[in-house]
């Protein structure tokens, strides 16, 4: 069996290794439509939140989760009165 001893010595003062300063920098950035990308684009109306929220309903699953078609319809409904 090996063993190896070392003798340690104990720093009056703490090594201070890796120290960075960083810096802070705090950007507030506003967004402004006309003269951003999105200019040309239309602003969204409560008719095309309605016909993209039906598209969506399109693709979803719940009818896996939720057999009762009532109940569905029930909690589509108030999916819509919340998207406004």
């Amino acid at each position: 069996m090996y063993t190896f001893l070392v003798n340690v010595r104990h720093r009056d003062l703490p090594l201070n290794l890796f120290t960075k300063k960083v810096r802070e920098y705090r950007i507030s950035r506003k967004f402004d439509k006309p003269t951003s990308m999105f200019k040309d684009f239309p602003e969204d109306n409560p008719a095309t939140l309605k016909k993209m929220f039906m598209k969506d309903i399109e693709t979803w699953k719940l009818g896996r989760v939720i057999k009762d078609g009532f109940e569905l319809r029930n909690m589509i409904e108030v999916l819509l009165n919340y998207l406004g």
